[in-house]
C-alpha cells in the first residue's frame, strides 16, 4: 500500500483463489520488547515466533481506507494473476518488479502467516500494539 498516493497491490487471494490471504504483523518496538524478555531465557526453541496483529490483506486495506477516510485505487491479486506478471517482468529483465512480486506471491503462499507465536505465549504480558493505534500514531490521516 502507498497510502500518499491512495495506492495498493493488494495479494488477498490465498492458492484456492479464495480471499483470505493472511499475514502477521509485529510494530518494531514490540519485537525489540519480545527480544529483550527473550534474552532471560535459559534455552531458545529452534524458532522464536512473535506477532502484533494476525489479519487477512483485504481487512488491511479495508481498515486503513477506514483510517485515512479515503478510498484506495485496488488491485487484488491472486496466484494466478501474480505468475502471469510474474512471467513478463522476468521476460523484461526487470529485476525490481519480479522483487516485488515475489512478495506478493510470497504473501498469498501464506509465508508471512503463522499462528503458532511462541513467545506470545511466554511472554503474555507483552500486549502488542493494536493496529489502528500504531497507524493512526505513524500516519496522521488528515496529512495524507
Amino acid at each position: 500500500m502507498n497510502c500518499r498516493l491512495l495506492t495498493a497491490q493488494a495479494p488477498a487471494y490465498d492458492h484456492d483463489d479464495q480471499p483470505n490471504a493472511t499475514i502477521c504483523m509485529t510494530a518494531a518496538q514490540d519485537v525489540a520488547r519480545f527480544v529483550t524478555q527473550s534474552l532471560d531465557l535459559r534455552t531458545w526453541p529452534p524458532e522464536l515466533r512473535m506477532h502484533g496483529q494476525r489479519i487477512q490483506v483485504k481487512d488491511l486495506v479495508l481498515q486503513v481506507q477506514r483510517l485515512t477516510g479515503r478510498a484506495f485505487n485496488i488491485q487484488w491479486h491472486g496466484p494466478v494473476t501474480l505468475r502471469a506478471e510474474m512471467q513478463v517482468a522476468v521476460a523484461q529483465n526487470d529485476n525490481a518488479r519480479q522483487t516485488r512480486l515475489r512478495a506478493l506471491m510470497n504473501t498469498c503462499e501464506g509465508r508471512y502467516d503463522f499462528d503458532n507465536s511462541n513467545l506470545n505465549q511466554m511472554f503474555s504480558d507483552i500486549q502488542p500494539i493494536d493496529f489502528d493505534v500504531w497507524f493512526t500514531a505513524k500516519w496522521n490521516p488528515q496529512q495524507l
